[in-house]
């Protein structure tokens, strides 16, 4: 939680975009004895992941190696695949994010009942967070516009003020 250019609360679980690619990959060995490699889990993450139970992003065709005999298969996985593949990672996510608001105190939380939150990095793009993030913490919950951008951009702005601790202090995201 940022508030006047610096950080109130914090907190920080080590499940990322990997984690969830691992986790694709592993769900659908475990439901349908296929193998499948990172980019695959990544390709489908991307392309009908879907981190919300009533948000259906369709399905999508991928070839894998099956796990019993060996040989190339073809299967369909549909976004609840993704969404069952994800749960347990992402439980770990809302929970870090629960525990963080009930941190915050209570004059930046009224802020946040005014102003909801802004969701940046790659995390922001899977489809259905803003919707699940709303649900879990009762919230306004909005993305950046080019949310996995955000990180560059914002160490950009710091290097340009490198040198200048007065620029620092009147930086303001844009």
């Amino acid at each position: 939680v940022m508030s006047l250019g610096g950080v109130v609360r914090a907190s920080s679980v080590r499940v990322a975009g990997e984690h969830l690619n691992d986790a694709i990959a592993a769900h659908i060995r475990r439901k349908y004895n296929l193998m499948v490699s990172g980019r695959t889990a990544e390709l489908i993450k991307h392309s009908i992941g879907s981190v919300y139970p009533r948000l259906d992003r369709g399905d999508m065709e991928i070839r894998g190696r099956d796990v019993v005999s060996g040989l190339l298969k073809t299967i369909t996985v549909t976004s609840r695949d993704t969404f069952e593949a994800m749960s347990e990672p992402l439980l770990l996510m809302m929970e870090s994010i629960r525990t963080t608001l009930e941190n915050t105190p209570p004059e930046i939380s009224a802020d946040l009942l005014e102003d909801g939150i802004l969701l940046t990095g790659g995390g922001a793009a899977l489809g259905g967070m803003t919707d699940l993030l709303t649900e879990v913490t009762h919230l306004d919950v909005h993305s950046a516009s080019r949310p996995q951008d955000c990180v560059i951009a914002g160490i950009g702005k710091l290097l340009e003020f490198k040198g200048d601790p007065e620029k620092l202090m009147r930086f303001h995201a844009e």
